[in-house]
């Protein structure tokens, strides 16, 4: 058997982009199969597991080259990658206002960018979302509010009152909701 499929070296525990395609070439196209079936090929030219080198192909075929061009350089999962994917521009991390060339000589720069990006946003920094609320509901709050002050001003403890202009108000607001009630369809 020639070195052809010794490539991959699983004791350095990284595997390049390059590494990747080429295990979904060998795959993909049966060129393991005079080997014996993948699993068997994988242990004993690849030195990993079948499942090990699916998965591999499975985070190609998920993340393209970006997660390995990443993972060479700094430690990271799969759930990690996907929530800073977008910082990942080819070959190149963009964080902190800065794109940081995906290259060895950048490793520790690169991991203290992946710290940053890692750490959860502070609670105050958040935005906090709130539900927009229903036009109906805050009309109800409103109504609410008028009829009790409604209900205050008729009270016989509510001093200097003008209880006839009360009154008429109260005519012509029950007189507006009429006519919307009317327009609405409901009278």
């Amino acid at each position: 058997m020639s070195n052809e499929f010794l490539t991959f070296d699983p004791i350095v525990g990284q595997c390049s982009a390059t590494h990747a395609e080429w295990l979904r070439r060998l795959r993909d196209k049966n060129l393991y199969k005079n080997h014996g079936n993948w699993d068997d090929f994988c242990r004993q030219y690849v030195g990993l597991s079948g499942a090990q080198a699916t998965e591999i192909i499975g985070l190609l075929e998920e993340f393209g080259p970006d997660y390995f061009n990443l993972a060479v350089l700094t430690p990271i999962t799969p759930e990690e990658f996907r929530t800073v994917a977008s910082k990942v521009k080819g070959r190149y991390l963009c964080a902190n206002g800065r794109a940081i060339p995906l290259v060895p000589k950048n490793a520790r720069r690169i991991a203290a960018a992946m710290e940053h990006l890692r750490r959860p946003v502070p609670a105050e920094t958040r935005t906090p979302q709130t539900p927009t609320p229903n036009p109906v509901t805050l009309l109800d709050d409103r109504c609410r509010e008028v009829t009790t002050e409604f209900r205050r001003l008729t009270s016989p403890k509510a001093p200097n009152v003008d209880r006839l202009r009360l009154a008429a108000v109260l005519r012509k607001t029950l007189s507006m909701l009429g006519r919307i009630e009317m327009e609405l369809g409901i009278y």
